[in-house]
């Protein structure tokens, strides 16, 4: 006989529940990564986004637990990283494992989580987008890519027709837009199928996938 399924639907979603991630006994720390995915099925797109909330929310909802992000990493089949990419994110997880569990080690003390979104404000003809925890400045390889604007009822609206780094602020991303976005309109990153985004901070530590972010006008 099987044992009857007690998970909670959000475990079973791929979303880690409060159970799951729930503060332990000792001074443990619980680490969460924000994976890349493909997406191959019509109308999936807007859940594996929700699910990246989730995940995102996660960190600072649950207050320890550290989120470590891969969304710009290649993969080598549908579910799996490639050999690079691997490599690359046991670096990202060694360090903000080193930062949070030993923060006087001198390597990791300064060491910032890596981009957080925080606002999106519009004013003529250009909306900033602004970030928390960025290591140094953000970058991007190549021309920036990963945004995107949607309205209210969450479809995607092609307003972007240049995304640069702020020269004047090294925490931030500027989208410029024509026309003006609609009322309750709100930024993506990250969202659609299988979206390229390639925006990090100095220390290689990606934006990771988010939305709706409300647009202020």
């Amino acid at each position: 006989m099987t044992e009857p399924n007690t998970m909670e639907p959000s475990a079973q979603e791929g979303i880690p529940s409060v159970n799951q991630t729930r503060r332990p006994a000792t001074s443990a720390k619980v680490f969460l990564v924000l994976a890349a995915v493909i997406v191959v099925s019509v109308g999936v797109a807007a859940v594996v986004l929700t699910r990246y909330q989730a995940q995102r929310k996660a960190e600072s909802d649950l207050g320890n637990a550290g989120m470590v992000v891969s969304i710009d990493a290649t993969l080598d089949d549908p579910i799996h990283l490639s050999t690079a990419s691997q490599k690359r994110m046991g670096r990202r997880i060694a360090d903000r494992v080193c930062h949070d569990l030993f923060p006087n080690l001198k390597d990791y003390a300064d060491l910032k989580p890596g981009p957080r979104p925080v606002s999106a404000k519009y004013q003529d003809g250009v909306l900033k987008v602004t970030f928390t925890g960025v290591n140094g400045k953000l970058e991007s390889d190549g021309r920036i890519s990963g945004f995107s604007i949607h309205d209210e009822k969450g479809e995607a609206v092609p307003l972007i027709y240049r995304a640069v780094l702020d020269p004047a602020d090294t925490d931030a991303v500027l989208l410029y837009l024509a026309p003006k976005p609609p009322q309750n309109a709100a930024v993506r990153y990250g969202a659609g199928k299988d979206p390229y985004c390639n925006v990090h901070d100095a220390a290689d530590r990606p934006v990771p996938a988010f939305g709706p972010l409300p647009i202020q006008q």
